[in-house]
């Protein structure tokens, strides 16, 4: 647990993994809601803003890149806002979240910059600190697009089909963490300004907030299309691959089959026509590729070949 006051008028209190002591703590100093408390330490996968007579509750979750993995998963992050308080928990460091905490507990003109308007303020700094990392997650996504587009059209399309499945899987987890938020923040822009009583005056900032959120989502959606034509390019390329081996081996399999049926034929431990003919072999021989030359010319004739 961090703590950060000013002027003992504004506090942040950071919690990340928060256990059982620290929901101690907020029951101790804080008039929380007993309900509310019991639902900060397990997952919530519902996104949501509860007002309560003192507080208001928020449950976010945010797109976030595993590096090691290479993935994008949900982040959650829940907010617990007073008059003169603002609580953050969350299980995993949020980057965005802690540049702004660090700013504030090492710089003195940082903590008024973010920390004098109120939580109001900073709640709304946070919220679009987080939303703009989330181009970073964009800008993965759209590397990782453009590496698959010059793979597919350099033959290397049954090694981009597990590729563009993980594009898919990640491009799913974020619209999946994204797609709650524009109701959250078209809550938030009139759940901050009654409790508050700012009659409408963050109301630009929590609109610069759903801007954002359109950005994203609008980019979202771009990267969704061309990744279901990439898949559909893919897909067709593969096939016609796929397709011309299997042309392939049919013809060697046609033209293959009547030697076969020939050179069985007089193999057989019976007697046959040219077995004991001095120039047998070479009539056999004759007999194969001619055969040869018929099927290849029927193939010709039909433009298979």
């Amino acid at each position: 647990m961090n703590i950060i006051s000013l002027d003992k008028k504004m506090t942040w209190i950071d919690i990340e993994k928060p256990g059982l002591n620290d929901i101690e703590y907020l029951k101790q100093n804080f008039h929380f809601d007993s309900t509310v408390l019991s639902e900060l330490i397990p997952d919530t996968v519902r996104t949501k803003v509860d007002t309560y007579n003192n507080f208001f509750y928020i449950v976010l979750h945010f797109p976030a890149l595993h590096k090691e993995k290479k993935v994008i998963h949900s982040q959650e992050l829940d907010i617990l806002i007073t008059k003169d308080c603002i609580v953050t928990l969350h299980k995993e460091v949020l980057v965005p979240l802690k540049a702004i905490f660090d700013k504030c507990n090492l710089y003195e003109e940082e903590k008024i910059k973010y920390m004098s308007g109120g939580p109001s303020k900073l709640l709304y700094f946070t919220l679009d600190s987080i939303l703009n990392a989330s181009f970073a997650e964009l800008d993965y996504i759209s590397a990782n697009i453009d590496r698959v587009e010059k793979a597919i059209f350099q033959g290397m399309e049954k090694e981009m089909v597990r590729e563009i499945s993980t594009i898919k899987r990640n491009i799913l987890d974020f619209r999946r963490a994204i797609k709650p938020q524009r109701q959250i923040l078209e809550s938030l822009n009139v759940a901050v300004n009654k409790f508050f009583d700012h009659n409408e005056e963050f109301s630009p900032f929590y609109n610069d907030l759903l801007g954002h959120h359109l950005r994203i989502w609008d980019t979202m959606e771009n990267y969704k299309e061309l990744t279901e034509s990439l898949e559909s390019t893919n897909t067709t390329l593969f096939s016609s691959k796929l397709n011309e081996t299997i042309r392939i081996l049919t013809i060697f399999t046609a033209i293959m089959m009547p030697i076969s049926i020939i050179v069985g034929f007089f193999g057989m431990n019976v007697s046959v026509p040219l077995q004991n003919h001095p120039q047998g072999f070479l009539l056999v021989i004759s007999i194969i590729l001619l055969a040869t030359f018929i099927i290849y010319a029927y193939f010709k004739k039909k433009k298979i070949l």
